[in-house]
């Protein structure tokens, strides 16, 4: 093994031949002068003192086999946030597009079970009178659209006092019938104006369940509106409008009474009450 022999100048002077022969012989490596503290000379054999490597981590694999665990863990857990919200955007928007279904088939089983506070949330009970109203009116004007409050609020604000007026003096028509759970549950399945029928003392209630046929059609969708129908056995089609009232809430807002026509049989049943079927 190599040793080193630091020399200071200022403190001993060995002679220089034995400086020499220790380099020669191999015993000393490296030579160090120094003067007053401060080194002033150093000679030393080519490749006897090799520079100190630099300080590594020694590495294990087990390391090796942590840190891909968690580069693995740390890609994985992305990955699944990204596929979260990837599928979070898709069910937002599904539900989004199937709102007006839902709200038809919530307002047919809330209709069923009697549940009058839903319907309160379901059904726009002011302008479904107003929509039933005009197309049971002898009046002309009656059958026109509603006007906009926005476009035309003179008229609107009109056509509401003549309203109030006809129900004041009892000369409006009565479309109350029409809008008791077991009358709209009637009219959900298509049963148009023998829905009404079903507000009768002792008429028999509708046997059926909110996911029986027949199913809504789809006539119009639209960000703010979407109208649906339902036929009956006799083709006849009662058109039910939804508006929205928030980002996934719709009301029923329109009842499109059919023009005529009756499921078969629909004046055999007792009372005068269609048979549910």
């Amino acid at each position: 093994m190599s040793r080193r022999i630091d020399i200071d100048a200022g403190e001993i002077g060995p002679p220089l031949d034995e400086i020499i022969r220790h380099i020669e012989d191999g015993s000393v490596g490296e030579l160090v002068i120094r003067r007053d503290g401060r080194e002033i000379a150093r000679l030393s054999r080519p490749g006897a003192v090799a520079p100190a490597p630099a300080y590594q981590e020694r590495a294990y694999a087990w390391d090796q086999a942590r840190n891909h665990r968690g580069e693995g863990r740390r890609s994985s857990v992305g990955g699944a946030m990204a596929n979260f919200l990837g599928l979070a955007i898709i069910a937002a928007g599904l539900a989004f597009f199937l709102a007006p279904a839902y709200a038809f088939f919530a307002l047919r089983s809330a209709a069923l079970s009697g549940d009058v506070p839903a319907l309160a949330e379901l059904v726009d009970y002011g302008e479904v009178r107003a929509s039933l109203r005009s197309q049971m009116s002898d009046a002309p004007r009656a059958q026109e659209p509603e006007p906009s409050w926005l476009e035309n609020p003179i008229e609107a604000i009109r056509r509401r006092l003549g309203q109030a007026a006809e129900e004041a003096t009892g000369t409006a028509p009565n479309v109350d019938p029409y809008l008791t759970p077991q009358a709209l549950a009637g009219i959900t399945f298509g049963e148009g104006h023998f829905a009404a029928e079903r507000s009768r003392d002792g008429a028999p209630v509708v046997q059926h369940q909110a996911e029986d046929k027949p199913w809504p059609g789809l006539m119009h969708w639209g960000p703010s509106r979407t109208r649906f129908r339902i036929r009956d056995e006799g083709g006849s089609e009662t058109v039910l409008t939804f508006s929205r009232t928030g980002v996934f809430a719709w009301q029923l807002t329109h009842i499109g009474l059919p023009e005529g026509g009756s499921p078969d049989g629909a004046g055999e049943a007792e009372q005068g009450v269609p048979q549910a079927g």
